[in-house]
C-alpha cells in the first residue's frame, strides 16, 4: 500500500495489515518499483497510486491512514 522511510531502512506497509522492514533507502526502493504504479508524496513516503482514496494539498488518505504530502510532490500526485 505504501512505503515509509525510517533512516536507512524502509517499512513496507502491506494491504493485509502486515509490514516488512528492509535495509534500503527510500530512493533506492522507489527506483526498483514499477514505473507509473507508485508515486512519491513526501521525502519519507511512497504510495501505490491505486490505493489513494483521496488527497488534499497537505495529505494523502489510504483507507483510514492519513499520510503527509510534501509541497514539492503535490504535482506528481495530481497527475
Amino acid at each position: 500500500m505504501y512505503v515509509e522511510s525510517i533512516g536507512n531502512y524502509v517499512k513496507i506497509h502491506l494491504a493485509n495489515g502486515g509490514s516488512l522492514l528492509s535495509k534500503l533507502t527510500l530512493s533506492h526502493l522507489f527506483d526498483m518499483l514499477p514505473e507509473g504504479e507508485f508515486v512519491r508524496i513526501h521525502r519519507s513516503f511512497v504510495v501505490s497510486q491505486c490505493r489513494i482514496d483521496k488527497f488534499s494539498s497537505t495529505e494523502v488518505t489510504i483507507g483510514s491512514k492519513r499520510l503527509p504530502m510534501g509541497r514539492k510532490y503535490a504535482n506528481s500526485v495530481k497527475q
